[in-house]
């Protein structure tokens, strides 16, 4: 089982990572993917996410990187609150599982609003990646826990 922690634990930790960056890219202006990311509503933007909103959720996105890795390798390695790792996996896991089922308009699988390239993307890679995050942040905090 320390294996499987391990290794999902580390791949959290890229996909974080990447995440993290794009969202840096998209705050210093970056175009690319913008069109996927915001959800739009009769082919304008819901809102326009400005750069330190954008840069905030990067940091966030570093600390789920951090709180992944804290529950994957805290017995390898001396790491900073990784008592507190898995109460925020649980945390996690559940603000996932809240985003894979969105918010009935514009977000998640019961979005009411589709056929944008963010409706698209959202059905097809977005919701469920928050299903398997959720999922995996469930293993990672009860197998830390134990």
């Amino acid at each position: 089982m320390k294996i499987l922690m391990v290794v999902m634990s580390g791949l959290f930790v890229v996909v974080f990572s990447a995440l993290s960056a794009l969202h840096v890219y998209w705050a210093l202006g970056g175009p690319a993917g913008l069109d996927k990311a915001v959800p739009t509503i009769d082919g304008k933007p819901a809102f326009q996410p400005g750069a330190l909103l954008t840069v905030a959720v990067a940091a966030v996105l570093l600390g789920c990187a951090y709180v992944s890795l804290s529950l994957g390798f805290s017995s390898q390695f001396a790491m900073p609150y990784a008592h507190l790792a898995p109460y925020a996996g649980w945390g996690l896991a559940v603000m996932f599982a809240v985003r894979a089922i969105g918010d009935f308009k514009l977000v998640g699988f019961f979005r009411k609003i589709k056929g944008s390239h963010f409706a698209t993307f959202d059905s097809a890679l977005y919701s469920p990646l928050c299903v398997v995050l959720s999922a995996g942040f469930v293993f990672l905090s009860t197998a830390a826990s134990a």
